[in-house]
């Protein structure tokens, strides 16, 4: 009878000295699973969900050391209202693009889309997979507001982009 009590003993110690999992998710395989799901849950005008999505994100971020930038501004999403959670969302893309330019593998599969209309005509940039567009800066106002782009395309419209508009390409480069 005392081998029983000796083994659950040593199963509830063992068990109580692990992490506690809720201090720091694991980080994803990568940043691309948790970044799909914020725009989706934003593009159904939504924030339920940021906090945890965002957790991953930065927990991914910060495994890479190329996308340490993308950390912060991931970790505060669930901390943000809707409209402001958008604009950080919109940072955390336009950071992650110049990263998926250098690293092609993760981007296999995604659409690059781009909304003119979006942050007063300064317009947006994301990925998403598959069509339609689900547009995350704008939601039910215009969700399938947006144009896909081919990647190589992008990189072209992106310098456009950056040059047409300074102070927004500042705002969002890091």
């Amino acid at each position: 009878m005392t081998r029983p009590i000796g083994f659950a003993l040593l199963v509830a110690t063992t068990l109580a000295c692990q992490p506690n999992s809720r201090a720091e998710p694991e980080a994803p395989a990568s940043v691309i699973e948790p970044y799909l799901a914020i725009g989706s849950i934003l593009a159904a005008d939504q924030t339920a969900g940021l906090d945890e999505r965002g957790a991953e994100l930065a927990a991914a971020a910060r495994a890479d050391p190329n996308l340490a930038s993308l950390a912060t501004a991931a970790a505060q999403l669930g901390d943000l209202e809707l409209e402001p959670a958008r604009a950080s969302y919109r940072e955390i893309s336009h950071d992650l693009l110049p990263y998926l330019d250098a690293n092609p593998e993760p981007r296999e599969g995604l659409t690059l889309a781009y909304c003119p209309m979006t942050f007063a005509n300064q317009g947006g940039y994301w990925l998403q997979r598959g069509e339609p567009l689900l547009n995350p800066y704008e939601g039910s106002r215009m969700l399938h507001c947006g144009a896909s782009l081919t990647w190589e395309q992008g990189v072209a419209h992106r310098a456009r982009w950056a040059a047409a508009h300074p102070r927004a390409a500042n705002q969002t480069a890091r």
